[in-house]
């Protein structure tokens, strides 16, 4: 038996976080392994180094711009990535599951298994015929329902699924409910934890129309589209889940600071009926509409039978919040929410040794949550016919496969002679460009090197007053927020002598 740690972090931007925390892509794999270490706390037993599965959320990440090789094949970790279309830094989810000790025999982005293949988890093949057929007309019955389709739904990056043999992780980033303007939302109300507070020249009862009514669409489609799997999962294939994330929701009143309460109102959630999801669009307020939804996620719990973890091990603890509102620091007052939570079935529990909120790690207007499993030894991917990960895994990704590049790996030694400059003729090396390396030596020009994202470097001139204003160097082509630190003057046919001492003192250093 061993231990198996997962964690949860919603990180507000995981480019964003990486330099918050300190680090940049050529130490990414550091972050990775130290997510949750704060060295400034004494007690090391709360931080935990090297987790076995990190599920990450609101990557704000792009495919084309954002994933590369450090940021999808960190060292010690293979990862499965879902984020928004059209190259949109907008949500986003990650699962990072350790080499070598972490098996993953499937994965899936978002819900679109459900279409293409039902099958994709079912080990066991415990299912029927006549189950595809009520899957199918399930699919059919919530897109007629919302008017939202599971690729609008996988669109925005929110699910990632992957398969562990024993149990299957759903990383999640719930759908927040959204005001019907941008500009409304931040004159007027705030969106913070899943609640929408009010300022002093609002109703308690807001109209519907301030609640944007295709986000409530997308919502409500999202939650049924997940019951959906977890019926195929549980139901149908006779899998345990877990189901670790951001699910912008908060369940009791004991999961808030006390001010938030009065959103959430009187009556125990066991003793609500739960309205029809189509019902629910007929609301006249946001207080009701949150109601509702904290409800279906209730009923949803009971109905899969699912296990608040971090609420089994402490079921009266108080003050314990993982999301807390960034604009009126209440981190500092503790004035937050939980949010994020872990759901296991219940079969797991016995399996389960210890679940943490870990609110001394900082970086991100969340903190990660922890949890601790007892597992078998696991078995390898080639005793279950398997050899290689998933086909969704980064490594697969063209721009993960490219490794970064420096100056030095476009460059060849051949032997020369130099003259100083006192005429004194010296044994050295001559620098010459070589781009047979490079992927795109046939469309790029043959002297252009490399960054280190391992995309061609651009041409710059110094504006600064001194000595080298004026002059031409290699630098990194991306954006002030993303760009690496490579430099390299500039090779100039009146001045190659000096360029390539220039560029072998680059290397040296």
């Amino acid at each position: 038996m061993r231990e198996l740690s997962i964690i949860s972090f919603n990180v507000n931007g995981l480019i964003s976080f990486m330099k918050r925390r300190g680090y940049t892509e050529s130490t990414f794999s550091r972050l990775i392994e130290n997510i949750c270490v704060n060295e400034e706390v004494k007690n090391n037993c709360l931080n935990v180094e090297k987790p076995d599965i990190i599920c990450i959320q609101e990557c704000k990440m792009s495919f084309k711009e954002d994933l590369n090789n450090s940021t999808g094949c960190p060292e010690n970790y293979e990862s499965y990535f879902s984020l928004a279309e059209n190259n949109k830094r907008y949500s986003g989810v990650a699962t990072y599951c350790l080499k070598d000790t972490i098996m993953v025999i499937e994965a899936g982005r978002g819900f679109s298994w459900l279409e293409t293949s039902p099958r994709q988890f079912d080990i066991n093949q415990m299912m029927k015929e006549e189950n595809l057929k009520d899957i199918e007309l399930s699919i059919t019955n919530i897109k007629d329902k919302y008017g939202v389709t599971i690729s609008e739904i996988n669109g925005e990056g929110r699910c990632v699924i992957t398969d562990h043999k024993h149990f299957i992780l759903l990383n999640l980033y719930v759908p927040l409910l959204r005001s019907k303007t941008e500009e409304k939302e931040e004159k007027e109300q705030v969106l913070f934890n899943g609640i929408q507070t009010q300022n002093q020249n609002q109703t308690q009862e807001e109209p519907l129309e301030n609640v944007d009514p295709e986000r409530l669409r997308y919502r409500l489609a999202f939650h049924e589209y997940l019951n959906l799997s977890l019926h195929v999962l549980k139901h149908l294939c006779g899998r345990k889940v877990i189901l670790a994330g951001d699910f912008n929701i908060i369940l009791e009143k004991i999961d808030c600071f006390a001010d938030f309460r009065r959103f959430l109102g009187d009556n125990k959630l066991e003793d609500c009926q739960v309205l029809n999801p189509t019902e629910i669009l007929e609301k006249s307020s946001f207080d009701q509409i949150y109601s509702e939804m904290r409800k279906l996620n209730t009923e949803m719990i009971k109905r899969y039978n699912l296990v608040d973890v971090y609420r089994h091990y402490y079921p009266k603890i108080q003050s314990k919040y993982t999301c807390w509102n960034q604009m009126n620091q209440s981190r500092i007052r503790n004035q937050g929410a939980r949010i994020d939570l872990f759901l296991i079935s219940k079969e797991m529990v016995s399996e389960s040794t210890k679940c943490e909120i870990l609110d001394h790690i900082y970086g991100s207007d969340h903190c990660p949550i922890l949890l601790i499993l007892k597992m078998k030894e696991p078995e390898s991917m080639c005793s279950l016919g398997r050899s290689k990960p998933p086909s969704i895994c980064s490594r697969y990704l063209p721009q993960c496969k490219q490794k970064q590049s420096t100056i030095s790996q476009f460059l060849v030694l051949s032997k020369g002679e130099i003259k100083n400059q006192c005429n004194k003729t010296i044994k050295s090396q001559d620098f010459k460009i070589n781009c047979k390396n490079s992927d795109s030596s046939k469309k790029l020009s043959s002297n252009y090197p490399h960054c280190k994202h391992g995309i061609p470097c651009i041409k710059k001139k110094v504006t600064k007053p001194g000595i080298n204003k004026g002059k031409l160097y290699w630098g990194c082509s991306k954006s002030d927020q993303q760009k690496c630190n490579t430099f390299a003057w500039v090779e100039e046919a009146n001045n190659k002598n000096e360029t390539n001492h220039n560029l072998k003192n680059f290397i040296i250093k």
